[in-house]
């Protein structure tokens, strides 16, 4: 009997354990992504700028950049990163680097990138190198809880807590 209940309490105190792993993991990653946010806000902003600034050039429809610019307002419209869920906010900033390098690509192929203000375009650069870091250090805290959510035997209290996996900034 008395060994029955030393293993439960064994159990019990990994289950603690455990527990308070996935919630300090958590709040650092959490934290992490407070670094981050509010440089996402600025960029947000600033691309807001250069897609006036761009639109105004009246640009022909048959050029690349009326899609993109579509696209790039869908996805500035949805983002929200102080009201949104972290992965959800990761995922349209993900999706917003991508067609940021489109829309370059577009201006430089189609030899237009030098009628764009030069000050709009360096001040986005500037912000989305100025997030390089901290999303490299949330990418860090977070790969620290994802692996606790997804090794033996944490993930079984991740299950059993219901912690969940969170994504990552892609295009570093």
């Amino acid at each position: 009997m008395t060994g029955i209940l030393v293993a439960v309490g064994f159990m019990l105190l990994f289950a603690l354990i455990a527990s308070n792993r996935f919630v300090m993991l958590r709040k650092m990653s959490d934290k992490a992504f407070a670094n981050v946010q509010k440089d996402l806000i600025h960029k947000y902003d600033l691309l807001d700028d250069v897609l006036t600034a761009i639109r105004k050039k009246n640009l022909s429809s048959e050029s690349c950049y009326p899609d993109i610019d579509e696209k790039l307002m869908i996805l500035l419209s949805k983002a929200d990163p102080e009201n949104l869920p972290i992965n959800n906010t990761v995922e349209i900033e993900n999706q917003i680097t991508a067609n940021i390098q489109e829309l370059y690509d577009c201006l430089e192929q189609e030899n237009i990138l030098a009628e764009v203000p030069g000050q709009a375009l360096s001040s986005l650069e500037e912000a989305g190198n100025a997030l390089q870091a901290p999303k490299q250090h949330y990418n860090d805290m977070v790969r620290h809880y994802n692996n606790a959510v997804y090794l033996f035997p944490s993930n079984v209290f991740a299950l059993f807590f219901g912690y969940k996996v969170r994504k990552t900034f892609t295009g570093l």
